[in-house]
């Protein structure tokens, strides 16, 4: 993988998945640990970039995985459990890129499935609008 591919996918997944700090509330949500596969599409591409596959402990105060690299500065815009769902907004700036975004995550036991739409603007390759596909499973307790 090129590093402007490596690069992108960074700023994607630390923009997607930026930490919450969500309390668990009324759910049957299983904290742990999570491997989260991230998949994404790039409108306009012929071609989507590799999944990225990676592990992390989920706990009642976080709910949603974590990828932020240091470089990112996200806000998040709004939060929410609701049931079995979290959703949530953000928007996020790193080196002149503005990326904003709204993402779901639907847990089921020990597995979980969701999306998230984002637009990132203000970078090399101009206004481009993504989707991400993301599935978990629970991996075990935390180490």
């Amino acid at each position: 993988m090129s590093r402007a591919w490596k690069n992108l996918a960074m700023v994607l997944c630390g923009a997607m998945l930026g930490g919450t700090g969500l309390a668990m509330a009324d759910t049957d949500i299983r904290t742990g640990l999570w491997e989260t596969t991230v998949s994404t599409t790039i409108e306009g591409m012929p071609f989507a970039p590799p999944p990225m596959t990676f592990n992390q402990c989920l706990t009642k105060e976080d709910l949603v995985p974590n990828t932020e690299p240091p470089d990112q500065n996200c806000d998040p815009v709004k939060y929410d459990i609701s049931g079995n769902t979290a959703s949530w907004s953000m928007r996020c700036q790193s080196e002149g890129v503005t990326t904003t975004g709204e993402g779901r995550i639907r847990y089921s036991g020990d597995t979980y499935q969701g999306e998230m739409n984002m637009s990132m603007s203000g970078g090399p390759m101009g206004e481009m609008k993504m989707k991400q596909t993301l599935s978990g499973r629970r991996l075990g307790p935390c180490q």
